[in-house]
């Protein structure tokens, strides 16, 4: 476990504090991803969590696989100015494990998910949360923190938290709400890792979780 995963247990308070962007994605490019999504979604089915949430892998969206995957690397470097990380530890010390999923709300999914019901934290070092749905597109939803704060997000906003923080959805009353949410782990470099020196290439440090 490497220093960053020690400190987001919860020791320094910076580290359960959430961050909001106002405009991480543009209108038009979260109308792309949810027409690619809605598109996919009638031959490729959302599947439910051991957590109760219904998702859709990014990977199985090839369209914007390869954006979400780029764009994740302007989020992390936001996320390093967020929690203060040292700017001296390059990604040859540290590599950030990326698992990106459609994080799908509807009434219908409310009425049973035990994500709506229970705090829970997430597995995660970090998780990153973008509304892509418009405010038309839905009535309802929102997060819920444990300490009772709420996130009312806005198409194209982002909330960036520690994921040991506890929260929980807020039940959609009609229409439905597609998140991005981006799961990163930040481990230590093995030496034995090097095999997956191509694809971090590609990708600007990330490995995708697949």
């Amino acid at each position: 476990m490497d220093k960053y995963r020690d400190l987001l247990v919860g020791v320094e308070p910076i580290y359960i504090q959430r961050f909001f962007k106002k405009t991480h994605y543009t209108p038009e490019i979260c109308d792309w991803m949810l027409r690619e999504i809605i598109e996919i979604d009638a031959t490729v089915p959302f599947t439910k969590t051991e957590k109760g949430k219904t998702i859709l892998k990014v990977d199985a969206i090839q369209p914007i696989f390869n954006y979400v995957m780029i764009s994740t690397v302007d989020m992390i470097k936001q996320i390093r100015v967020f929690y203060q990380f040292d700017e001296s530890d390059n990604r040859d010390k540290y590599k950030y494990g990326v698992d990106a999923f459609i994080e799908k709300q509807t009434p219908e999914t409310a009425l049973d998910e035990y994500t709506y019901q229970t705090y829970q934290a997430d597995d995660s070092s970090i998780t990153v949360k973008i509304l892509l749905s418009r405010p038309t597109h839905y009535t309802g939803g929102g997060i819920q923190f444990e300490d009772y704060k709420n996130a009312r997000l806005t198409q194209g906003s982002m909330v960036t938290y520690n994921g040991l923080v506890k929260y929980r959805n807020r039940p959609v009353k009609e229409g439905t709400i597609y998140y991005l949410v981006v799961h990163l782990n930040i481990q230590s470099r093995r030496e034995e890792e090097w095999w997956e020196k191509e694809l971090e290439n590609k990708y600007d440090g990330l490995i995708p979780v697949r």
